[in-house]
């Protein structure tokens, strides 16, 4: 009886992270539909999908990044940022992640908010920084850096908010 307990106990009281890693486990073996399909149902701040992120699962082939470049042009920002951050961070994710920050940059241009356009573009440079070494070490190529237009966009967003605030 004393077992049966413990076992229960043991069952109940286990770390969470024990489960969880098992769960990024699996994200390998599925296809970018099916993660697609998956990830849609997390928030950025879930704490399965930080721990997606954080040990970055999946592996975008060529097959999977045309799949994920058509999310993008078709809109789909959020689901398609989602997929990237838990991708092993290779130039070629980095240059999706950059096409992305650049769209969604443009469409907060559009709604001339400005902050946002900065905002967005800085966390991919931020973001493209801190996986610069792994890049280099994986495929001895760094990460893209922002294009001219996007450098410009930068420039542009940083003058008009001095101006508003002055």
């Amino acid at each position: 009886m004393l077992y049966l307990f413990e076992i229960f106990v043991y069952n109940i009281c286990r770390p969470v992270k024990e489960d969880i890693t098992k769960f990024s486990d699996r994200w390998e073996n599925f296809s970018v539909q099916e993660v697609d399909k998956r990830l849609r149902n997390f928030n950025m701040n879930d704490k399965q999908m930080k721990v997606l992120i954080k040990e970055k699962p999946y592996f975008l082939d060529h097959e999977k990044l045309a799949y994920i470049g058509r999310l993008s042009s078709r809109g789909e920002y959020e689901i398609v940022d989602k997929i990237l951050f838990i991708s092993q961070p290779t130039p070629a994710v980095l240059d999706q992640l950059r096409k992305n920050a650049s769209r969604k940059a443009r469409e907060a241009k559009k709604s001339k908010d400005w902050k946002k356009v900065i905002s967005i573009l800085e966390e991919y440079t931020k973001y493209a920084d801190n996986w610069r070494n792994f890049c280099i070490s994986l495929v001895n190529q760094a990460p893209p850096i922002h294009t001219k237009r996007d450098q410009d966009l930068i420039k542009l967003a940083k003058e008009k908010l001095a101006a508003k605030n002055n």
